[in-house]
């Protein structure tokens, strides 16, 4: 049999998710459920981890949302407070080099030169230069030139994306969670929009995590019951009270 563990589907890669994240396994708790938070009692991969370690983070999770009575997933990205993303992109970059006036004259006797030797071969003539040669008329010289250095990193600075968007590991594990009928309770302290496939996956959404609590709290009782009438009827009323501060997108 099961027991009353909570699996928390959440983003934590900065302090500012972390401090979230933390406020909703508090709150989890309190209500009398227990938990499994990847970060605090999973195996955290680090970036650009081996396979082994890949596959070991994600084994225990998989195993972890089966073993669950239910998902809380935390689908902001953002701080609620308005955390900005640090946006790193690659540019072009060059430099302007002005030429200087001998080399303009170079170039330009040199483009009569090659002029006078086309001339010549087309005619099949020999190449007679003058001693002093004259830039053509029709001859386009640039002041200067553009110079591509290649594709460098530029860090803007810190914006704020115009959508909030969940974490895309959240998404897969409440993809998970719904395919072996684990309920999934969303939390959106922001109120950002959420996708209808979420939307309709979800037994409730709460703005805050005084909403969460709520919910959780009524699901308690049954969270064990699954093939109850009690259970379906306490989940039917959950799936009709969910309230969605955003939009459906």
């Amino acid at each position: 049999m099961k027991d009353k563990i909570v699996y928390v589907a959440s983003p934590f890669f900065n302090d500012v998710q972390r401090t979230g994240l933390k406020k909703i396994e508090e709150a989890i708790e309190s209500v009398g459920f227990k938990l499994f938070s990847p970060s605090r009692d999973g195996i955290v991969c680090p970036p650009n981890g081996t396979k082994e370690q890949r596959l070991a983070a994600f084994k225990i999770n998989i195993e972890k949302i089966s073993e669950s009575c239910a998902v809380v997933a935390w689908v902001d990205w953002l701080n609620p407070s308005g955390c900005q993303t640090r946006v790193i992109r690659e540019v072009d970059s060059k430099i302007n080099i002005p030429l200087p006036k001998e080399l303009l004259e170079l170039v330009a006797v040199g483009a009569q030169v090659k002029k006078q030797v086309d001339d010549a071969r087309k005619g099949k003539k020999s190449v007679i230069l003058p001693q002093h040669m004259q830039r053509p008329e029709d001859l386009k010289i640039p002041n200067s030139i553009d110079m591509r250095l290649g594709s460098t990193q530029h860090i803007d600075e810190y914006v704020t994306p115009p959508l909030n968007l969940p974490d895309i590991g959240t998404v897969f594990e409440m993809g998970i969670a719904h395919t072996q009928n684990i309920p999934i309770f969303s939390l959106s302290m922001v109120g950002g929009p959420l996708n209808l496939m979420l939307a309709e996956a979800v037994v409730s959404h709460s703005c805050s995590i005084d909403e969460l609590k709520i919910a959780i709290g009524k699901f308690l009782p049954v969270a064990l019951e699954p093939a109850t009438e009690e259970y379906v009827r306490v989940v039917s009323e959950l799936k009709m009270s969910g309230s969605f501060g955003g939009e459906i997108i």
